[in-house]
């Protein structure tokens, strides 16, 4: 985000950016601003020799980049957390409230609206947009982002932005086409595929989710149902598509590929949370409690294997 605004022209005394996580390790980890080899896929990276030095570990954020964001250990649901903060113009929870209930997704949305100013955004992941229009928030019609507002404040000007930036899967409408569903019987579980199998499934997994997220929808949506046609099937990828039909409004068809990836991997998280954010909107209550219910277990099958 830092980098981003710095291209764009605005000057470092201009903003200001807190970083907050309840994890006291991730901070320390995302403080020390090192980038690994991994980090840097895009074709042009001129942006990493403006805003990065060589290390050893791979690559550090210069100074100017780091002193612009302030990281700070937090909870969102604790009892007058950030109380008489100034408000927020921009807020980034994307993925976070569909891991909560129903009480606990009130309360965190409660709190996300008193930290912004009147005419602040708040942007979240695919799945959450229906938690907020269901809690006083109206989307604010920005094209590719799921941002939103609360009702009833009077909508920010925004400039044209100077160049594109990369977002998570977003919510330009995809045409409806036609597919061809694939049996459940030609899916083969996870633990029968080959390293080299597995090398050619996250390639073109990695490919479709960089179209989602420079906005190519279309173009990603037809990715993944080429190679899931042509190539061996993926957990990931069902579940990308899942995401895709879920940007695109089409609940009952995301739900159905979420499906389709927890066949796969019966233990993948984000597969089961969004399931179950998808039952949710069809209105089977019971059905979505069993499957937070099962992520609940895992959370804490993960926490006893680690030792707490």
């Amino acid at each position: 985000m830092a980098m981003a605004l710095l291209d764009s022209g605005l000057p470092p005394s201009r903003f200001h950016i807190d970083a907050i996580d309840i994890s006291t390790r991730a901070i320390a980890l995302a403080g020390q601003g090192i980038y690994g080899k991994n980090s840097f896929r895009a074709k042009d990276l001129s942006f990493r020799e403006r805003h990065f030095e060589p290390v050893e570990r791979g690559h550090r954020l210069r100074d100017g980049v780091r002193r612009q964001v302030h990281f700070r250990h937090g909870n969102l649901l604790s009892a007058g957390w950030l109380h008489g903060a100034h408000g927020y113009d921009v807020i980034f929870c994307r993925n976070v409230l569909i891991y909560f209930d129903r009480v606990t997704q009130r309360r965190a949305i409660e709190v996300l609206g008193r930290l912004l100013t009147p005419s602040g955004l708040l942007f979240v992941g695919p799945s959450e947009t229906g938690l907020l229009l269901d809690h006083g928030f109206v989307s604010a019609g920005i094209p590719l982002a799921f941002a939103f507002r609360p009702a009833g404040n009077a909508a920010p000007r925004l400039r044209p932005r100077l160049r594109r930036a990369a977002a998570g899967v977003v919510a330009r409408p995809v045409p409806a086409k036609p597919s061809k569903p694939m049996p459940v019987e030609k899916l083969q579980p996870r633990s029968t595929t080959t390293g080299k199998t597995t090398d050619v499934i996250e390639h073109w997994v990695d490919q479709a989710r960089r179209l989602a997220n420079q906005g190519q929808l279309v173009e990603a949506l037809n990715c993944c149902e080429e190679n899931l046609r042509t190539q061996p099937a993926s957990a990931e990828g069902f579940h990308l598509l899942g995401l895709l039909h879920d940007a695109a409004g089409r609940a009952h068809e995301a739900a159905e590929h979420y499906r389709k990836a927890l066949y796969l991997d019966p233990q993948h998280r984000e597969a089961l949370v969004h399931l179950a954010v998808a039952l949710q909107k069809e209105g089977d209550e019971p059905g979505a409690q069993r499957l937070f219910e099962r992520v609940d277990r895992q959370s804490a099958a993960g926490k006893s294997k680690g030792g707490g």
